[in-house]
């Protein structure tokens, strides 16, 4: 009887070791494959020569943040910013103030990555002001802090070398950094709250930076489809407007990493006239309309000259391959 039991528990352990050598297998098989849906990403560091905040290292610091929040999604494979430095410093390359997306292409291919993001710094500004109220029986002053911070990304599609979405994220941060009171009674006694107003203002500029880089990662990750498993190359999110002075108006400008010089293929969606036999529905046509090379931005509008047939509201953008 006791023979039998030994025996009987040899099996189980060896089955138990069985089930757990296969459960190893599925578990290093699963984030295998985990590991080869997700696409490498890569965050150079923003240009802040617009906003003029260099001195305060504001682009590095939005980079570094939005590293580290685009690697907590778990949706990326995100490449060290380190890397992406030597790659480019061995090849002698230059990422230089707003570069256009074909170069962003070359450099994202030489570290092989699947989309490189470019941000910049659109607006900074961190004061801090005091407020004093006088009353009978003390003078009381506070400092506060203010912060208004905006910064704008492009996602390159490496392969494409288009630009597949720009997030914009804005901030703006307010606190009091420091309070103080003088007696009016008594000559002499106040009190005040032993704070150092420029460290706690710094403090202040980087959760303005934390949260902005929180709103992009967000942003990021849901525009993630648009690049998943090939994306829609060359694609845009931006529509015709309609005609200024002969000039083509487009509902994208600065903002979303537009400027002159820029090249769009126009499309325009037309009606076959027949429907699709299984779902009923009509079959629509993309038409090439005209190519538009874009001459002036601003925040949220382009235009620029459209070679080809006359492009009308609604047509679609495409981004032009070179």
């Amino acid at each position: 009887m006791r023979s039998v039991e030994r025996h009987s528990f040899y099996l189980g352990g060896r089955e138990v070791f069985r089930f757990c050598v296969i459960g190893i297998a599925l578990f290093l098989c699963a984030n295998a494959l985990s590991a080869q849906t997700k696409k490498r990403i890569a965050v150079y560091a923003f240009d802040d020569s617009i906003a003029g905040t260099s001195s305060m290292n504001v682009g590095l610091k939005m980079a570094d943040a939005l590293i580290s929040k685009l690697a907590e999604t778990g949706t990326f494979e995100v490449v060290d910013r380190e890397y992406l430095n030597k790659i480019i410093a061995e090849q002698n390359l230059k990422m230089g103030d707003r570069f256009d997306a074909t170069g962003a292409a070359k450099i994202g291919k030489l570290a092989n990555i699947d989309v490189l993001i470019v941000g910049h710094i659109d607006a900074f500004n961190a004061n801090i002001s005091v407020e004093k109220k006088q009353g009978f029986v003390s003078n009381k002053q506070k400092s506060i802090g203010t912060v208004n911070l905006k910064a704008t990304v492009r996602l390159i599609n490496v392969e494409t070398g288009s630009i597949v979405s720009a997030p914009t994220a804005s901030v703006e941060q307010s606190k009091v950094l420091a309070e103080s009171s003088q007696s009016n009674l008594i000559q002499g006694q106040a009190n005040e709250t032993a704070v150092n107003v420029n460290s706690a203002l710094l403090k202040l500029v980087d959760k303005g930076i934390e949260d902005a880089s929180m709103d992009l990662s967000t942003q990021i990750a849901a525009a993630s489809s648009k690049f998943t498993g090939g994306g829609a190359k060359g694609a845009l999110s931006g529509k015709v407007i309609g005609l200024e002075d002969g000039r083509v108006l487009i509902n994208k400008g600065s903002a979303a990493g537009i400027k002159a010089g820029d090249k769009f293929t126009v499309i325009r969606s037309t009606d076959t006239g027949m429907k699709d036999p299984d779902s009923g529905k009509p079959v629509f046509r993309k038409k090439k309309i005209c190519e538009l090379t874009i001459s002036e931005t601003e925040d949220s509008l382009s235009s620029g000259a459209c070679k080809g047939s006359a492009a009308q509201a609604g047509d679609e953008l495409a981004v032009t391959q070179n």
